[in-house]
């Protein structure tokens, strides 16, 4: 266990190494492997994937994946869809800004998501937690339709293992996850919003009843 200084978040209570090469000697996607390595010494910057087990509230500890790490705030996935999306209401807004993280996205000529698009987007909101963003899931190597995805960004989704993940969510209350909303609109068409597969990437799609939501949150180091 890392040791706890004035400055470390005290909810955090484990962190792991996160590695998905099968067969490593330190191979760990979920935090619970055997193989898992406890970090001892805290980094300046915690690498994407960085597994960290975070007391939500005064009874619960959670599994997190590391999306960023700008120094000072963790930006966290959680390991498995929490909600079914039709439970949750998501209103749909404009914005004047290129770079709001909630930009809506599109495909260009060469097949890849592009995200400069202005409109169809989700309004300006103060949230505790949110979804992942496209520009989020690019950044850690997803791309538009090919197989590229991170294991951890689609770990515990219904036929994931089809694809190299280690955990298949097949029952349960969210069992028939196929995939999890993003929080970024379609610029191209109005009833699409992107979402991420149990085939390691991500694609648009209408609402559908077969896909969930994964929390993303910020917290301090």
């Amino acid at each position: 266990m890392i040791p706890k200084t004035e400055k470390e978040n005290k909810n955090i209570s484990n962190i792991w190494k996160y590695d998905q090469i099968a067969g490593s000697s330190t191979f760990c996607v979920t935090g619970e492997e055997s193989m898992c390595v406890e970090l001892t010494e805290k980094p300046d910057t915690y690498e994407s994937g960085t597994i960290v087990k975070y007391k939500v509230n005064d009874t619960k500890e959670l599994y997190f994946h590391i999306i960023s790490d700008n120094g000072d705030t963790l930006t966290m996935q959680q390991r498995e869809n929490t909600i079914y999306a039709l439970d949750q209401t998501y209103t749909l807004g404009t914005t004047v800004f290129k770079d709001n993280a909630f930009t809506g996205c599109s495909i260009n000529a060469a097949n890849n998501l592009t995200c400069t698009k202005n409109t169809y987007t989700l309004s300006t909101r103060t949230t505790k937690v949110r979804m992942i963003t496209i520009q989020e899931l690019l950044s850690l190597g997803c791309t538009y339709s090919n197989q590229t995805c991170p294991v951890f960004t689609y770990n515990y989704l219904k036929d994931s293992l089809n694809n190299g993940a280690t955990v298949n969510q097949t029952g349960g209350d969210y069992g028939n996850n196929y995939s999890y909303w993003t929080a970024t609109a379609n610029s191209t068409t109005s009833s699409y919003a992107w979402y991420v597969d149990s085939r390691s990437r991500v694609d648009g799609s209408f609402t559908a009843t077969n896909a969930g939501a994964r929390a993303v949150i910020v917290i301090e180091k």
